[in-house]
């Protein structure tokens, strides 16, 4: 039997199905519980309620491993601006640089579009936001909302890192080992 450590080195993501909004909302639950729970907004049914009304499959990047569901991002269009939102990895997935790659994947797939997130006040994740060129614009004491507007050439991220085709492509294989901290 695996010790978990090593089978979840290879990841995949796709576009998000409707099927997956149970796991995915259970996934919620179970990242942000201590956030939640600290910012005085832990509400189950709520959480989960206002998760599946938000959720767009086919704006969601779903990562999995063996068919085990790990993560999610969602890229959400609004006007000249995009949204990312439900940015959730399983605890077993964390500190392994997925939350990471999949980051700058979605935000070098995105150009030059200002990009903008809320993150709960006090969320270990947002040190990942400031590393990828975020900025808190806006705090109301449980979320900071983040911006990153577009970045100079010499600012975006490397590449020739980049993780394969974009979500709205083929599920992509990875192998990874890296430092992700979202939560």
């Amino acid at each position: 039997m695996s010790s978990g450590t090593e089978d979840v080195l290879d990841w995949t993501v796709r576009e998000g199905r409707p099927d997956d909004v149970d796991a995915l909302a259970d996934l919620k639950l179970a990242a942000l519980e201590p956030d939640l729970r600290r910012a005085g907004v832990w509400r189950p049914p709520y959480n989960r309620a206002r998760f599946e009304r938000e959720f767009v499959p086919t704006e969601t990047r779903v990562v999995e491993v063996g068919g085990r569901l790990l993560g999610c991002l969602a890229v959400h269009p609004e006007g000249d601006d995009v949204w990312l939102r439900h940015f959730y990895l399983a605890e077993e997935a964390r500190g392994r640089g997925i939350g990471t790659r999949l980051l700058r994947e979605v935000l070098a797939s995105l150009g030059s579009r200002p990009v903008l997130l809320d993150v709960l006040t006090g969320s270990r994740a947002a040190g990942l936001y400031l590393r990828h060129g975020f900025v808190p614009v806006e705090d109301d004491g449980v979320d900071v909302i983040m911006r990153r507007d577009a970045p100079d050439a010499s600012d975006a991220p490397d590449a020739s890192v980049g993780l394969g085709a974009p979500a709205d492509g083929p599920a992509q294989s990875r192998t990874d080992s890296g430092e992700s901290t979202v939560s």
